[in-house]
């Protein structure tokens, strides 16, 4: 309930953000933006090597065995990787955008060139967050990512807007700000973490499986990987065969949509370190009603605000964001129905990650990717942003249906919000 209670707060924060942000920029202006930070969401996945659900994961894992030397090796080896990563990773990026696009006068090239900070910023906090949750302190771990990063760009875009008026903002303007909202959420994680960091771990000498955790990272980092690719594809896209403003109108439409899954996010966020512990206790039941509790809160969230968005989305979207926004109702209506279907079958890949079965989960969102790459190709230089939202509502039915499959057949388990009983793993 706390995450839950966290996750609306947020909600609203980024709902008042994207708002602002429409307002002040404007289709094309908005569209340069969401390139710019989908494309560094991108060159983030080789960054993140996989580690945060890993973290999550390894964490419950070691604490519920007392194994305080491998959990401070875990964590010094993950922030040492992750932070040489992202620098090298950010400065590999710039030199390349330098060589080939710097005669380019493009506002996403200098929003690009901005967000690049965001790489080891944002990789380095996630690790904090995820470090946090698997000690199963699971709100101050959404609180960086939740109130703390959309609070403080909201603050900063709505300061600005009454100190220097409407005309004030830039997409590279609003890129800054997000990079120092990200800088202020890293601090704040930090210092969580310090402050709930068992003393056991600081009282033993680190020991690393370094090797290990590299294989066994692998598999996430590419899990979510291919779960970035799919989110972030068809802003990346559309900017290939669109214009900038079609980004910008689809950037709201998901943001509106996202509105219908955050249920599914806070229920998946909470979850997922009593997944892991009651997975190395083989309590099948306990994860069943687990399993099952989250997936009825999710839809329960879920529903009223899809149906909201599946009537008045065009209303919505004109009244908050601006009459020229109003252009995404269809891509809005296709988009919730794809949200509505994933909170229905439940955190599926969760389940798969934290129960050790990533390579399943991989191979589903692997499937799903591959189509979602071909339906854009085909769909959006024909139908815009209503090409987009149909391969992404696509994308959707393919991974949940693979997912759910796996979750039942190896896991044990029922992902559903109804008619979840313990069938135990391989129908046994």
């Amino acid at each position: 309930m706390g995450s839950l209670a966290l996750k609306v707060v947020s909600l609203g924060l980024k709902l008042a953000t994207g708002v602002l942000l429409a307002r002040l920029l404007g289709p094309d202006g908005l569209g340069a933006y969401a390139f710019a930070i989908a494309v560094v969401g991108l060159l983030q996945i080789p960054t993140m090597l996989g580690l945060p659900q890993l973290i999550t994961r390894e964490v419950a894992a070691l604490r519920e065995g007392e194994q305080w030397g491998l959990l401070r090796g875990l964590l010094t080896r993950a922030n040492q990787g992750v932070g040489l990563l992202g620098v090298l990773m950010a400065v590999a990026a710039f030199v390349v955008a330098w060589v080939f696009l710097r005669e380019s006068d493009s506002p996403r090239l200098a929003a690009f060139w901005v967000a690049l900070p965001l790489l080891p910023i944002v990789a380095l906090s996630s690790l904090r967050q995820a470090t946090l949750r698997g000690l199963r302190h699971v709100v101050p771990g959404q609180i960086p990512e939740f109130l703390v990063q959309p609070g403080v760009l909201a603050l900063a875009l709505g300061g600005g807007y009454l100190i220097l008026g409407a005309g004030y903002l830039t997409p590279t303007g609003a890129v800054w700000l997000n990079v120092g909202a990200a800088l202020v959420a890293f601090a704040t994680g930090a210092w969580f973490l310090v402050r709930r960091l068992p003393t056991e771990v600081r009282a033993h000498e680190p020991e690393y499986r370094s090797r290990a955790w590299m294989l066994e990272g692998l598999p996430f980092m590419m899990l979510a990987g291919l779960y970035v690719m799919n989110d972030r594809l068809a802003l990346v896209m559309l900017g290939m065969f669109r214009s900038d403003a079609e980004v910008g109108v689809y950037q709201v439409c998901l943001l509106a949509a996202g509105t219908v899954a955050f249920g599914l996010q806070a229920a998946g966020a909470t979850v997922a370190p009593h997944l892991a512990r009651l997975w190395v206790r083989r309590d099948l039941a306990g994860m069943q009603r687990v399993v099952t509790g989250a997936a009825r809160i999710s839809l329960a969230v879920a529903v009223p605000l899809g149906l909201v968005l599946l009537v008045f989305g065009g209303l919505l979207l004109g009244l908050f964001f601006g009459e020229e926004f109003r252009a995404g109702r269809t891509a809005l209506a296709i988009v919730v129905l794809g949200q509505l279907l994933n909170a229905g079958f439940g955190a599926v890949g969760l389940i798969l990650n934290m129960t050790g079965h990533t390579k399943l989960a991989v191979r589903g969102f692997l499937v799903a990717v591959l189509a979602n790459i071909a339906l854009n190709l085909v769909l959006i230089p024909r139908m815009g942003i209503e090409g987009a939202a149909l391969g992404a509502l696509l994308a959707f039915i393919v991974w949940n249906s693979i997912l759910f499959v796996y979750v039942r057949r190896e896991v044990g388990v029922i992902s559903l919000a109804f008619g979840g009983r313990r069938w135990g793993p391989k129908g046994g």
